[in-house]
């Protein structure tokens, strides 16, 4: 949770950028709609979430062999890390979130545990409810830890196995 403190998308975007040495995609490429917003969609849709790194790979590379234009490479990196660092902001929000929502439950559930809150919310009832739920947002948290972790190996994988890249590391 602490690495996702004060975390949000241009900042992630602009940490990318800075340790890559990548800009934005030239726009003078686009004279003949080389660049338009489909190819952003594209890369975009090949390294969602639901596919592994080994398909995002392949997926990213089927792009990149369907290119004439040397210099729409940078742009398909550009386009990778931008996703990225979107997908990371998402995830620590979301990860925020389920943290904030489980030390809730859990605060609730060790009041009534210790008969420290008004005793008409003492009951067995509530402490059920109060565990139950701190268990299940706990959950909740770790799939997101381990989410986050998924995709920060995935980018690694990409950054370490596209050519695209090999410039800038």
């Amino acid at each position: 949770v602490s690495s996702c403190e004060d975390v949000n998308f241009e900042n992630l975007l602009n940490a990318r950028k800075e340790k890559l040495g990548l800009d934005e995609p030239d726009k003078t490429i686009n004279r003949k709609k080389q660049l338009d917003n489909s190819l952003g969609i594209e890369v975009s849709r090949s390294i969602e979430t639901i596919y592994t790194p080994e398909q995002s790979l392949a997926n990213v590379k089927k792009i990149l062999s369907s290119i004439k234009d040397d210099r729409l490479y940078s742009a398909i990196a550009y386009y990778i890390i931008r996703d990225f660092a979107f997908y990371e902001s998402g995830l620590c929000k979301s990860l925020k979130n389920h943290f904030d929502t489980y030390k809730v439950y859990k605060d609730f559930y060790l009041k009534t545990k210790n008969k420290a809150l008004d005793p008409i919310y003492e009951n067995e009832n509530n402490l059920n409810f109060f565990y139950k739920n701190s268990s299940s947002a706990r959950k909740r948290l770790l799939l997101a830890i381990q989410s986050k972790k998924r995709l920060l190996e995935k980018e690694q994988f990409l950054l370490k196995n596209l050519k695209i890249f090999t410039n800038y590391i």
